[in-house]
């Protein structure tokens, strides 16, 4: 079975060795533009609102 991960565009991911690893690992990597994390983060966004509110 395969796995999905999640990865910003951060430039030293964008390495043929790393690339190669995680497919022998069998794993996908799925790049996100910049600045998109906050975006798709949900749950964080809503855990960390409610911090925010209470400092």
């Amino acid at each position: 079975s395969y796995r999905l991960l999640l990865i910003d565009s951060y430039i030293s991911y964008l390495f043929l060795e790393f690339i190669t690893k995680y497919k022998e690992a069998r794993i996908i990597l799925f790049y996100l533009p910049p600045y998109t994390t906050y975006n798709i983060q949900p749950l964080d966004y809503y855990l960390f609102s409610i911090l925010k509110k209470q400092y």
